[in-house]
């Protein structure tokens, strides 16, 4: 009995009492290892302390939600299936009982790979000489963190409508605090800072704080209706503006225009919103940030930084299976094993193009989550998560120096 007890202090849970490590261990369990890297864990904790002495405490909370959902097997209209149901119609499906916190698992390597964007915000906390304040910082971060359960808790519980609220809001926020956070500079607008022609309820930074004061206080079952009270653009028109805003201040307006159409065809956006980027946004924008003449030294920084960038996003787009249009190539075996060995070649170029070092390297060779070495050989969708975790940072640090240049000349 006595050598039952001691085997399960070495393998099983950490002397730890959080839900949040007893869930990382047994994410980390369904691909293998015995628990969840305690040098991760340690740097992860560190981070998220130093950004907001809640952070923790409430994203466990969080997970203790997801555990309740499952429990309940989710709510009314809203099922979250055992694995004995019918098969779902995945890419991935691998329905799988998670042991330690035994909940079906409908996407395990989807699920787990989401733990990549923790390493992210570990990456935002170690960069230094930021343009940005210091709550800009702490609400972007805060905002990744919220990509890390939300997709999580979608791709866990089998696409539940909870779920899939989550994962779609948590990655159209990502984009939209970035865009929001490289306009400080510029008067608010709904049609530049919202992207819209009134108002939005709530900034990105807002919504932040509101989504997380959700999961502190409400029960799960009341996260829905409340989460639905988010107003976001989609991913796609907020990357749009975004990467306008840079092709705006390096290249001018009408350069802007013959690049900027191509692109959003490339990204899927449809046609109202190309008509809002082109029409509304870029126009009124110009008028902001026309008058800005930079530097041939500005000028080959602004763009180096961006092609790196951009080289990295578009990657991981490639395997996020409902944007960009391959005509299922990127669902091959042999396609999604050659990606991952190619992931850590094309972000190492791409590092040495741009003018900040990243220091969490796990995320830039492909991984930054417990068995990524099998999952991303398989899952296009696991590469999507992993190619964004390592992207971010640079789009992060893209924007701030794009706020910077803004301020040099303002």
């Amino acid at each position: 009995m006595l050598y039952v007890f001691i085997l399960f202090l070495i393998i099983g849970f950490k002397c730890d009492d959080l839900t949040t490590r007893q869930m990382y261990d047994s994410m980390a369990r369904l691909h293998g290892d015995l628990s969840y890297p305690d040098s991760w864990w340690q740097e992860r904790n560190e981070c998220f302390n130093s950004l907001s002495p809640n952070l923790v405490d409430t994203l466990d909370i969080g997970w203790q939600g997801m555990i309740k959902y499952w429990k309940s097997r989710g709510s009314d209209n809203d099922t979250w299936y055992s694995c004995d149901t019918d098969e779902k119609d995945w890419f991935e499906k691998n329905c799988t009982m998670q042991h330690g916190i035994e909940m079906a698992i409908w996407e395990p390597c989807n699920y787990v790979s989401n733990l990549a964007y923790d390493r992210l915000v570990v990456e935002v906390c170690k960069q230094e000489g930021w343009t940005l304040g210091e709550l800009d910082v702490r609400r972007i971060a805060e905002a990744f963190s919220l990509v890390t359960f939300g997709s999580s808790f979608m791709h866990g519980s089998g696409e539940t409508i909870l779920g899939q609220l989550q994962d779609t809001a948590s990655n159209n926020l990502f984009a939209y605090i970035l865009h929001q956070a490289s306009l400080l500079n510029i008067p608010y607008d709904p049609i530049i800072h919202d992207l819209t022609i009134t108002p939005r309820n709530m900034s990105a930074a807002e919504i932040v704080e509101y989504w997380l004061d959700i999961i502190e206080t409400k029960d799960v079952t009341e996260w829905y209706d409340d989460l639905r009270m988010i107003d976001i653009p989609s991913l796609q028109k907020t990357f749009s503006g975004l990467l306008t805003h840079i092709m705006l201040l390096d290249f001018g307006f009408n350069a802007t225009v013959d690049i900027g159409r191509p692109f959003m065809d490339l990204l899927g956006v449809e046609e109202e919103d190309k008509d809002f980027i082109f029409e509304l946004y870029l126009p009124l924008l110009q008028e902001h940030i026309g008058h800005i003449k930079l530097s041939i030294l500005e000028k080959a920084e602004l763009t180096e930084n961006t092609i790196g960038s951009v080289i990295k996003l578009l990657y991981a787009f490639l395997w996020q299976e409902h944007v960009i249009d391959l005509g299922g190539l990127n669902l091959t075996p042999e396609a999604n094993a050659a990606g991952a060995a190619f992931t850590p070649k094309l972000n190492a170029f791409a590092n040495n193009l741009t003018r900040w070092d990243l220091t969490v390297e796990d995320v830039q060779l492909g991984g930054g989550y417990p068995g990524y070495a099998g999952c991303n050989d398989l899952i296009p969708h696991a590469k999507w998560h992993a190619q964004t975790s390592a992207a971010l940072s640079d789009m992060t640090r893209l924007m701030d120096f794009v706020l910077k240049l803004e301020k040099r000349h303002s």
